[in-house]
């Protein structure tokens, strides 16, 4: 650390990628994933309080409606040294695998950062911290590198194609087009029926969960594809009391099965939320 002045924050993870690596036969084994190898990072700061996790991966894509309402700011990249299995749980943290055989790593994420408190500068990854808060997932980390980018992965070896930062590039560029398309399909879920939205005064809140809140949960629960380990997060942060999602949500089916106008719009608002980059309105 330099004698720069500097404050502990914490920043979600965009985007990951290796900057240099080995170039010989021992970079290819899975010891290598023990080694420190040079990364970068595309990092947002967090809100004091607030988790990736909570805010959901569609909240994380830049320009949206949901980054705007969490209060996020730019972007910044970082350049650090670290274990390449911290890598592997960078990268894949909340992205679906169409190989391999390891679970899913829960995603999105966040890592500990210093910031630079007058200008909201990340000035370096705490990378002490960072390992140890993945340290439970390292034998996850070691057996993605493995079916990844290890010598058993045929020719996605590390060797023989930087696959790591061409792989995110294609992500990221596929999941901007997805979102673009998103947008562009939030006008084909139809028109809004004719009559009014439900209001507060003809369907109370259950629970303090009003109708919004129910539908912006139910649908957001399947766009961000929320893991499990991250269930309370997110809930908690929209404001559901803890542990009563299910009972909640139930109750509020209940009231759109025996309401034709509530199934009405409920099945417009939810298609339309269900949409990355949908606003309610």
């Amino acid at each position: 650390m330099s004698d720069t002045q500097v404050v502990p924050a914490r920043a979600a993870v965009l985007a990951a990628s290796l900057l240099a690596r080995n170039q010989d036969s021992a970079s290819n084994t899975l010891v290598s994933a023990t080694a420190s190898h040079h990364m970068g990072a595309v990092l947002v700061l967090l809100p004091p309080g607030v988790s990736a996790p909570a805010l959901g991966l569609s909240a994380l894509i830049p320009g949206t409606a949901g980054w705007r309402e969490a209060g996020l700011g730019e972007k910044q990249s970082v350049d650090f040294h670290a274990p390449v299995w911290t890598y592997e749980l960078l990268f894949w943290a909340g992205r679906p695998r169409a190989t391999g055989t390891t679970p899913e790593v829960p995603g999105p994420i966040d890592i500990p950062v210093w910031v630079i408190p007058d200008t909201g500068a990340v000035h370096a990854v705490d990378v002490d911290t960072m390992v140890a808060e993945l340290e439970p997932q390292v034998e996850l980390g070691r057996a993605i590198f493995k079916e990844e980018d290890g010598m058993l992965a045929g020719v996605r070896t590390v060797v023989k194609a930087p696959k790591m930062a061409k792989g995110f590039l294609k992500s990221f560029r596929n999941e901007v087009a997805d979102l673009v398309n998103d947008i562009k399909g939030i006008g084909d879920t139809g028109q809004p029926p004719g009559r009014p939205r439900p209001t507060e005064a003809g369907h109370p809140a259950i629970e303090s969960v009003d109708y919004r809140t129910w539908v912006s949960v139910k649908a957001g629960l399947e766009r961000d594809r929320v893991h499990a380990t991250h269930l309370d997060q997110y809930l908690g942060h929209r404001g559901v009391p803890a542990g009563r999602w299910p009972a909640i949500d139930a109750a509020w089916q209940a009231r759109v099965d025996a309401d034709p106008p509530l199934a009405e719009w409920a099945d417009f608002d939810l298609r339309r939320m269900r949409m990355t980059g949908a606003v309610w309105g």
